[in-house]
């Protein structure tokens, strides 16, 4: 049999499920060995200490205790539990999206400092200062896309070399490139279109959300979410990173859709 034995973490919980009667099933983003699952007796139960640690977006310092493969959270003291977000329907939604994502890109067991980080300062933002949530969105797919291994080379056109690209330019979501209005216009046709006759994704991106996009994959992650664009590019800059993200994900999110509908 295998002996137990216990680690401590700080941890956030990505997704919570349901087991028999009073359980969860968690799935926490750990400092020390990344994204793991993690069973919790009793923490439906409100009596239950470890109650308020484990729910979604909640970040604990947490006591572990490991047999075999089978982790267990034995204590649990919250950190933060993003409290603003929790009174917000719009910012409530974005943060199970957020989670969502960051579950579905972060292999098991393997250490994220980076993702961490990420996820965190987007909660902090989202939960204490007046910026935007579509900012806020927008940043973090594309920073996460960056962390998961999908960086964009967007310092210069793919096609000719050209850094200072004042006209609108096209973000080539496939290739993870940008390019200039006249390096695209010379373009062929299974250059644009897949050979089903699908358009490839490539989106048009305003000079100032590609220095946004520049500024968001090149930055110390500490600063990531410190940018500023005119309100009127927030739909085009939420859109392109959302877009980016989910064709790199290649799957769909019912939290994505159900924030969609609460910010209507």
């Amino acid at each position: 049999m295998s002996a137990k034995k216990s680690f401590p973490c700080f941890g956030l919980i990505l997704r919570e499920t349901p087991v028999k009667d009073a359980d969860k099933y968690l799935t926490v983003m750990s400092d020390n060995r990344g994204k793991i699952s993690v069973y919790a007796y009793g923490a439906r139960a409100w009596k239950n200490t470890i109650f308020g640690a484990a729910q979604l977006g909640v970040y604990s310092e947490m006591l572990i205790e490991q047999k075999g493969d089978f982790l267990t959270l034995k204590e649990a003291s919250i950190l933060d539990s993003f409290s603003n977000i929790r009174t917000d329907l719009v910012k409530s939604a974005l943060m199970q999206y957020l989670c969502d994502l960051t579950c579905e890109v972060s292999p098991e067991e393997v250490r994220e400092t980076g993702t961490m980080s990420l996820i965190l300062n987007a909660l902090w933002c989202l939960s204490n200062t007046d910026k935007d949530h579509r900012l806020i969105k927008g940043a973090f797919e594309l920073r996460l896309m960056c962390e998961a291994g999908f960086q964009p080379q967007l310092a210069a056109c793919d096609g000719c070399g050209a850094a200072d690209i004042n006209k609108v330019a096209y973000f080539d979501m496939e290739n993870g490139s940008v390019i200039c209005p006249d390096c695209y216009s010379t373009l062929e046709l299974n250059q644009l279109y897949f050979e089903d006759g699908r358009s490839k994704p490539i989106k048009a991106v305003s000079p100032a959300v590609l220095e946004a996009m520049r500024f968001i994959t090149s930055i110390d992650g500490k600063k990531v979410f410190s940018f500023r664009i005119d309100e009127a590019l927030f739909p085009q800059f939420s859109t392109v990173c959302e877009s980016y993200s989910l064709y790199h994900v290649d799957r769909s999110f019912k939290t994505l859709e159900f924030y969609k509908n609460c910010a209507l």
